[in-house]
């Protein structure tokens, strides 16, 4: 089966594969603590479905499951980022970075400012005009 884009599944099932992504690998309980105030049956079967779109992978660890990524969280964020760019900033990731940067609510720390300009000047002598 192909994978799922993140922006294909429900607001239930993005939170219950964040939660797995952030625990690394996860029972239902540990998805459980994790959100707030699934019952053990309503993760069991989002964690069931995103197992089906081959997103997490179950594994038998004694008398319980524990589901983990099927791919790396940097490929699946850049997967989910690239259809955010497509749907909100007509698929350019300068207005989305631009976005980003003018956001009042979560400014960048000068450390990252400092990172991104790194990675802009590397991208540059990586790709010469011509």
């Amino acid at each position: 089966m192909s994978k799922t884009l993140v922006n294909q599944l429900s607001r239930r099932e993005r939170e219950v594969l964040y939660a797995v992504f952030e625990l690394g690998e996860a029972s239902v309980a540990d998805v459980r603590e994790h959100l707030a105030d699934p019952s053990y049956n309503a993760v069991r079967r989002q964690l069931d479905a995103l197992a089906k779109k081959d997103l997490i992978t179950p594994r038998k660890a004694g008398r319980r499951f524990l589901y983990a990524p099927t791919g790396p969280k940097m490929e699946q964020g850049v997967a989910a980022l690239k259809e955010v760019l497509k749907a909100f900033f007509e698929g350019s990731p300068a207005l989305g970075f631009t976005s980003v940067l003018r956001s009042k609510d979560q400014p960048l720390q000068e450390q990252e400012i400092e990172q991104v300009r790194k990675l802009l000047a590397e991208d540059r002598s990586e790709d010469p005009p011509g």
